[in-house]
């Protein structure tokens, strides 16, 4: 049966995994997710199966990318100059449970977790695979309005540069792009 929650340290071992196999990987990822789970008003959403972590949606307070991207962050902060953002950190459903709504009903709470936090908008790095799909970019619909996107291909060309590497890419550089979205919450 499945149960919906908030994120607690207990879960870090396994979001770390799940980070791993489907996200970036690197020797930081572990000690990321727990800087992330200790920032006041960080907001976690997960989906249990019995002992089983079957899906993660996380947002932080603030606006980061997967590695410093300090024109973009700056170009965003200034442009919705004094309002609250939240960035989509990890969103990820376990293979064996996709297509059973998780998704949705985690991205309804998770939206309305960060909305009680004071956050009006929420920004995405949606990750452009090679092969064309970009997950997550069903969810924005669930979230609220849409407000600007941009494509960026190569977008993650120098992740390696921070001890990261892609899942469909490794073992060498990432050419995949990402779509970043501002949505108001």
């Amino acid at each position: 049966m499945l149960e919906y929650g908030r994120l607690t340290q207990a879960d870090l071992p396994g979001m770390a995994e799940i980070f791993r196999k489907f996200l970036n990987d690197g020797p930081e990822v572990e000690a990321y997710l727990r800087q992330g789970m200790e920032m006041p008003g960080y907001v976690g959403i997960k989906c249990t199966d019995g002992q089983v972590l079957a899906a993660v949606l996380t947002a932080r307070p603030g606006v980061e990318f997967t590695y410093p991207k300090p024109e973009l962050e700056k170009m965003i902060l200034e442009r919705w100059k004094g309002k609250r953002f939240y960035t989509g950190e990890m969103v990820t459903v376990l293979p064996a449970y996709r297509g059973q709504g998780v998704a949705r009903t985690m991205t309804l709470q998770w939206a309305q977790a960060m909305r009680e936090n004071g956050g009006e908008y929420l920004m995405l790095e949606l990750w452009d695979k090679k092969d064309g799909d970009v997950p997550a970019s069903g969810m924005i619909k669930y979230i609220g309005t849409l407000e600007e996107s941009w494509v960026i291909p190569d977008f993650y060309k120098d992740l390696h540069k921070y001890g990261m590497t892609c899942p469909d890419c490794s073992p060498g550089p990432c050419t995949c792009g990402a779509t970043v979205a501002v949505i108001r919450l």
